[in-house]
Order: structure tokens, then sequence, then C-alpha cells
């Protein structure tokens, strides 16, 4: 059977990833559900819920990204890479 992967772009609270998640099972669909957390600053620039609702919840991947889109972009490809090794 062919992997499906989910990608949520932005999500800001663990409520939301949870709902996505039950719905996935509800529906019956077989992914990984993988989730990444990029850091864009030590600070936020805003301190609200919606820039910090997440900072103790667990991830399969984090990202740093303080160098530069270049980085980003490198940091984002190795990790696709080892998606796998994850499991």
């Amino acid at each position: 059977e062919k992997k499906k992967n989910v990608v949520i772009t932005d999500w800001r609270f663990e409520n939301e990833f949870l709902y996505i998640k039950n719905c996935l099972e509800k529906m019956d669909i077989k992914c990984q559900l993988l989730t990444w957390r990029i850091f864009r600053w030590e600070k936020p620039p805003l301190i609200d819920i919606t820039e910090c609702n997440l900072d103790n919840c667990e991830f399969n991947t984090i990202i740093r990204n303080t160098k530069g889109l270049s980085d980003l972009y490198e940091q984002v490809n190795i990790s696709v890479l080892n998606i796998d090794d994850v499991f």
C-alpha cells in the first residue's frame, strides 16, 4: 500500500492538530502524521497565545530558521529525506 502524507502548513494550537488526527482516524485514512516545528526567533515578536501555545508540545522534527531562506530549504530537504527514519 502506498504511503499517504498529510501536510498541515500552519497550526497554532494543539487542539487543531488533535482534530485533524481524529478526523483522519475516523475516515480510516492511514498515514504518517508527523509534527514539525520551525523556530524563526529566540523570542517571538508578539507574546500571544497564538505564538506560544505549542511551546510545550512534542515534535518529530525541529528546524531553526535563523540563517536565511537557503538554509531553511536545506534543513527542510534533509528532514524530508529522513522521514522514513522517524518510524
